[in-house]
């Protein structure tokens, strides 16, 4: 058998590893339980959680420790192997996950910035751009490309996925032209793509009306103590017609918080006049407020929404409910 026949394909470690990322949320949504109602205050918590627990379910079960085999690589007929054929440490599978796990992952690292601050968006877009060449060139191009369909964390790490009953002399491709081209093509679009982005960074900002909005939030921030509103201006338009605008300021709750109307209510007239003093109003049509029911099971979300128009006044207007 040789070398790229020993490969699996690349349908196989994706059913794998969607298996697999199931099994380690569920471990970790049993662990977190009891406090997992929290994430509400702090959304980012559940994200990081996810990341650490995936990448130690595959340190522990695609080492040496059982055998390198996860319930996914199981139920396909695969594992993973060092350069010597044999089995890898806990720390080079944890680490080779967590490297693996980046792209998904991008906006731990970026924060939120782009629901909290709209001034910070062309950092974020830069590090979802960057996250996001680094998914397509190191799970897609490069490992499709690559003739024993290696990916980038296992070129970074010296690891293959080999089905079980390849032998132990298994040999190592490193970089191929072909997979070497068409990855840098993709890595050359992606990093040109961010450099436009920031370079025109400040006109985009400028022409969605950013700054008036960073305004709006930080005044609506320090009059309700809340640092998770996000406020977002919308628009509409129909070609050849007019072009309708209008705020839009969103919150996500508890399932208590979400059902004190009371509560909703002083938020919204508290938000509507920080709008007031902010900016002026008359360029928009009106101002709506989305609510967001959030119900963490463990690290599962459940979440409902529920949006209100209200005028410049505080006076309803329309309601509408999504789930």
């Amino acid at each position: 058998m040789n070398t790229e026949q020993q490969s699996p394909g690349l349908v196989k470690r994706a059913l794998a590893f969607t298996i697999d990322a199931i099994a380690a949320m569920l471990v970790g949504s049993i662990l977190v339980w009891p406090f997992s109602q929290n994430f509400v205050q702090y959304p980012l918590i559940p994200s990081i959680l996810i990341w650490l627990f995936v990448s130690i379910y595959y340190g522990v079960f695609e080492s040496k420790l059982v055998q390198s085999e996860t319930l996914g690589k199981k139920l396909f007929g695969l594992r993973v192997v060092g350069s010597d054929g044999g089995e890898i440490s806990f720390q080079k599978a944890f680490f080779r996950r967590f490297f693996m796990l980046i792209p998904f992952f991008n906006g731990v690292i970026g924060s939120t910035s782009p629901f909290t601050n709209p001034l910070y968006m062309q950092y974020t877009h830069s590090v979802f751009f960057a996250a996001l060449s680094v998914l397509i060139v190191g799970l897609v191009v490069h490992c499709f490309m690559h003739p024993q369909k290696r990916a980038l964390h296992d070129l970074v790490f010296q690891t293959r996925v080999v089905k079980n009953d390849t032998s132990e002399d298994v040999g190592f491709v490193g970089l191929s032209n072909k997979s070497t081209y068409s990855s840098s093509l993709v890595v050359v679009l992606c990093l040109a793509g961010i450099i436009y982005f920031n370079f025109n960074s400040k006109e985009i900002m400028s022409s969605a009306g950013l700054d008036e909005i960073t305004k709006v939030q930080e005044k609506i921030v320090d009059a309700t103590g809340l640092k998770s509103v996000g406020v977002q201006r919308r628009t509409f338009s129909i070609t050849g017609g007019e072009t309708t605008e209008w705020l839009n300021i969103s919150l996500s709750l508890t399932p208590e918080k979400y059902l004190d109307q009371e509560y909703k209510k002083n938020f919204v007239q508290t938000s509507i006049q920080a709008v007031n003093e902010s900016i002026n109003t008359s360029i928009y049509k009106d101002i709506k407020f989305t609510f967001t029911k959030v119900r963490y099971y463990g690290l599962f979300q459940y979440s409902h929404s529920s949006t209100d128009a209200y005028d410049f006044e505080g006076n309803p207007l329309e309601s509408s409910s999504t789930n």
